[in-house]
This record gives C-alpha cells, structure tokens and sequence, in this order.
C-alpha cells in the first residue's frame, strides 16, 4: 500500500479529509462480516440492547450520572432481580430495588452524599441527594416505582463567607510565600548559626458565584505552588535556600445559569520550566546546588451541552523537551532539563454523550548528541598518528563496566556528557460509531486495525 502522506481528520470543527470519508463510507454502507455497521438498533429484524454509553475514563455508570444530574423522575422497576408471575410485587422486591438504587448512587461520581428519609411502618419516604454546592430533594412513589424531584437547589457550605447576594468565598487559608534560609557551621565554637526570614500571606480556596435566580455560575478552587526554589548545601555544612510560592487556579467550572447545569470544567497543574541539578566533590570538598522553576498549565479541558451531555475532553501533560548532563569522574555532575506542556489526548462524544473520536499525541526525540572522553594528567609527550588513533579507539570502545577498571587512579578523569531534545507528534487516532470503536490508526507503527461494531472483534489490520 502507498505510504499516506496526509493525516486523518477527525473533529466537526475541523475539516474532514477525504480518507476519513471514505472509511466512515465503508462502515455506514457496507456490511462488515454480513452485519450492517452503522446503528446496529435500526437493522430490520434484529433487537439490539442498547449499548452503555463510556465516558472518558471508561465508566459505564455514565448514563446513571446522567440521568441524576438531569432527570426530574428515576424509575427503578427495571433494578428488580426477580419478576411477578401475578404482575404483583412484593414488599421484599421493592426493597432490593431500593437497595440496587442506593449502590449506585454510591457509584456515582457526580454524587457526593446520600441521605436517606424512612419511616418504621411506611419504609422509605424519599431521598436527600448531595453533590458539590448542589441538593436535591427525591420523593419516592411506590405505585410508579421512581423517585421524584423538582431540581437541583444551590447548596452553599455553612462556614463561606457571603461577599454578595451573588458571590460566596472560602474562609482564607495562611501560607508562606517566601522564605529564605541559611545554616553556617562554626568551626571556632562547633556549633551552627540559622538565619530565617519569610513573608506570611493568605488566599480563599475556593468562591462561588451565582445568577441572579441563585443558580450556579462560576466555581474557582485555588491551591498554592512553588514557582521558584534554590538549595545550596556543602561539605563544610553550610546551607542555604530560597523558596518563592503562588497561588493559582486549579479548576474553573462554568454553568449553564437557566439549569446549572455544568457547561465547562478546566483543571491547571504545575511544570518545570527549568531545573538545573549539579553535585561538585574533590579530595576533601563537596557540594551541591539545585534550582527549579515552575510554571502552570492547562491540564484537562471538558465541555458539556446544554442537555448535560458530554461533548469533548482535552488532556494536557508536560514532556521533557530539553535535556543536558554532563558527568566527570573526581569532578561532579550537573543536569539541566526543561519540561513543556502538549496535547496529549483529545476526544469528542455526539450529542448522545457516546464516543464519536479520539485523538492521541506522543512526545518523540528530535536530536541527541552524546560524548565521551578521558583526559590524564600528564606532561606532553610526543605521540605518533598510529598511537593517537589508539587512544580515539580506546574512547570510543569505553563502557561503564570498564569505566570501573580503566579510571582508579586519581590522575585520570572520565567524562560523559549528553544533550537530547525532544517534541510531540501526532501518535494515533480512533474513530467510534455510536460509541463502539470502528477503526483504530497508529501513525508511529504505521498500521490501521479495524474493528466490528457489533461484537468487537478485530477484523483486519493493514500496515503502510
């Protein structure tokens, strides 16, 4: 097969190429295996169960989350292990209905507490559900066998602070955000010295802000990172370091203000920008000096429709892209790396919150340089062509196993030194059709599996 110079699309907002078409052609028109491909449910004389809908994580409880966060009534008939012969159910089937009910609450991400409303003759009157700065209040109707409720109310936590009719913070947390550090050992009076300074500071770990109907708006969480941190330390024990922390926002959730319902959710977290990590020693010396600077980056993107679905996820993780070490034996060693965020998964749901696509990005290396040597301390001496070309030989056949052997006298120092780069490409695609997997690409081994749609099975795979 013809090696394929142009990569597979796959996102309604961006252009779909014409291989793409062609293969979502291939499912929808033909049979694969003597079975219609698209929509296995609209095949004539065929039941086909519906299949459960995955989220990004894989969980199959993502249609019991959504029908908690979206559904004003929850049957729970079809939760009944055994049926009626006389169409009559007892009071022992209801119960472990109830019963599988609760387990799945307890399952449920979207579900932070379930308190339950009994009475000793009536059973079970109704439900209390919690979920982060939302209740809601179900009712249960034994003669339809579902919970009922009216919606989600805002529930905001006793100890927030209240800035406004629409605005609610967290009670302020204390951190430290500098402080600087050094130890010095005495000689004369055999004892140390500590001098510390640092600056006290505050931040509302999260805050909370509302529509004017008291609906949800905005949520921020904050937390605290270290963007900049020093430590020096030697032999004679002396030590000293410089730590700077911020605060930053790890996640921003944002709500449709008519359902508050969640329309997006964004989470950050921390990479290095630079880190730099060496250790020196002689006959009787040593130190080390480390320093690391951080920086912050989006880490997941989610967005969701105004039904509650789930319509795409953006992953986000730092790589190294750069890395520098240098090693020489009786001298020390230094490393200097830097990190840089990519997208690293990108996935799209249709409007059924099923798994339409997914893209995956993988971080290669781009270059290397490598180099290793051995210098002796020893005056000049003339050397002919044929024994310098015996020394390059010798450099070139040098291993760490030798390196043991070859350099124990002090005079003789060995170095290693290395410098690699690195950056992401773009490592696979798969592509679903009503949530079941169809075909799967991977660009790095070049090779196409296909899947059936209906059982699962991989039918072929093709290499270019």
């Amino acid at each position: 097969m013809a090696k394929r110079t142009q990569k597979i699309g796959m996102f309604d907002e961006r252009q779909k190429t014409s291989p793409q078409q062609a293969l979502q052609r291939k499912f929808v028109d033909e049979d694969i295996q003597g079975a219609q491909a698209l929509r296995p449910t609209q095949r004539k004389g065929v039941t086909q169960t519906p299949q459960p809908v995955f989220n990004e994580i894989g969980n199959q409880s993502e249609d019991f989350d959504y029908m908690i966060r979206t559904s004003q009534q929850i049957p729970i008939r079809s939760m009944i292990d055994s049926s009626s012969k006389t169409g009559v159910l007892s009071q022992r089937d209801v119960r472990g209905a109830i019963g599988n009910f609760l387990d799945k609450l307890g399952q449920a991400t979207s579900v932070s507490q379930v308190k339950v409303k009994d009475d000793e003759k009536a059973g079970i009157k109704g439900l209390e559900i919690s979920k982060e700065y939302q209740k809601a209040d179900y009712k249960f109707n034994p003669a339809m066998l579902a919970f009922t409720t009216k919606g989600w109310d805002t529930e905001i936590p006793e100890h927030y602070i209240k800035v406004s009719d629409t605005q609610y913070r967290a009670p302020t947390e204390q951190f430290r955000r500098s402080h600087d550090r050094r130890v010095d050992y005495t000689k004369s009076r055999g004892d140390r010295v500590t001098r510390d300074s640092s600056q006290m500071s505050s931040f509302s770990p999260s805050e909370i802000f509302l529509t004017d109907t008291g609906k949800l708006s905005k949520v921020i969480k904050r937390d605290v990172y270290t963007p900049y941190l020093r430590e020096v330390d030697s032999r004679d024990r002396s030590y000293t370091t410089r730590e700077r922390k911020s605060v930053y926002d790890t996640k921003i959730q944002e709500f449709f203000g008519s359902t508050g319902l969640l329309k997006q959710e964004r989470d950050w977290d921390t990479y290095i920008t630079r880190a730099t990590d060496s250790f020196s020693y002689g006959n009787d010396d040593w130190s080390s000096y480390r320093r690391i600077s951080r920086d912050i980056y989006l880490k997941q993107d989610a967005k969701y429709a105004p039904t509650g679905r789930i319509q795409s996820v953006d992953q986000y993780a730092p790589m190294l892209s750069y890395r520098n070490y240098k090693f020489q034996r009786g001298v020390g060693s230094t490393e200097h790396i830097r990190e840089t965020p990519y997208l690293q998964k990108a996935t799209r749901f249709d409007e059924m919150g099923q798994l339409e696509g997914q893209k995956r990005w993988s971080p290669i290396k781009t270059g290397s340089r490598q180099f290793r040597g051995m210098t002796v301390e020893q005056p000049e001496t003339f050397m002919s062509p044929q024994e310098r070309r015996e020394i390059e030989r010798r450099r070139e056949l040098m291993d760490d196993k030798r390196e043991e052997i070859m350099f124990e006298e002090p005079r003789e120092v060995y170095t290693r030194m290395s410098q690699d780069r690195f950056t992401d490409v773009e490592a696979g695609e798969t592509i679903f059709v009503s949530g079941q997997k169809v075909a799967e690409f991977d660009y790095i081994k070049g090779k196409i599996d296909y899947f059936d749609v209906l059982t699962g099975d991989k039918l072929d795979t093709i290499f270019w």
